[in-house]
């Protein structure tokens, strides 16, 4: 059985504190949630709301959308633009799947580009909206997984350090609703004998 850890970034507004910077933009607020709650250290889901907890996410308020879970989800700090954290386990008949996003369902352009800006690398794969990259962990970082040779993949796949990461910017979605999202999936090492 091959667990695979993915995770899951959006944003409806502007992050104010816990990691955004005024003056950001909507995709720069997305990328810093991720990168500040979602892509550290491969935490449970458990820690991952430990960790939101600790930079004042809640686990109730009027603005809750209908079917909030605060077993696995969180709310942004009060006049954060009403984003949600949902961090949670599954498991199917061959995968574990650990789970952890920050999502709203709205359009926001350039998150590619801030993804990269962040990540310091180019897509491996980008189509309009969307785009793939390949990353390994390194020293508690993504680091780019261009240039390494198959040997080497197959390493950071067996300790668990390959990723990619995937971005979906939705500007234009058939329903008018559009969403933006962050996704980093790894898949993880077999377990030993």
């Amino acid at each position: 059985m091959a667990p695979i850890r993915c995770v899951l970034a959006g944003t409806l507004a502007l992050l104010t504190g816990h990691g955004a910077q005024a003056g950001s933009t909507p995709s720069s607020a997305i990328v810093e949630a991720f990168r500040t709650i979602c892509a550290t250290d491969d935490p449970t889901p458990e820690a991952t709301l430990a960790r939101a907890e600790s930079l004042g996410w809640r686990r109730a308020g009027p603005d809750a959308p209908p079917g909030f879970d605060p077993r696995s989800q969180r709310l942004a700090p009060a006049g954060a633009g009403g984003l949600v954290l949902g961090a949670q386990a599954e498991t199917t008949t061959t995968v574990r799947v650990d789970s952890c996003g920050v999502s709203a369902p709205i359009p926001v352009g350039g998150l590619t580009e801030a993804t990269e800006a962040w990540l310091g690398i180019t897509p491996t794969f980008a189509m309009a909206n969307s785009a793939t990259f390949s990353a390994v962990w390194v020293d508690g970082a993504l680091r780019p997984a261009a240039g390494l040779d198959r040997t080497q993949i197959q390493q950071a796949h067996r300790e668990g350090r390959l990723y990619s990461v995937m971005v979906l910017d939705d500007e234009t979605g058939a329903s008018g609703k559009g969403r933006a999202t962050l996704a980093l999936l790894r898949l993880e090492p077999e377990p030993g004998p």
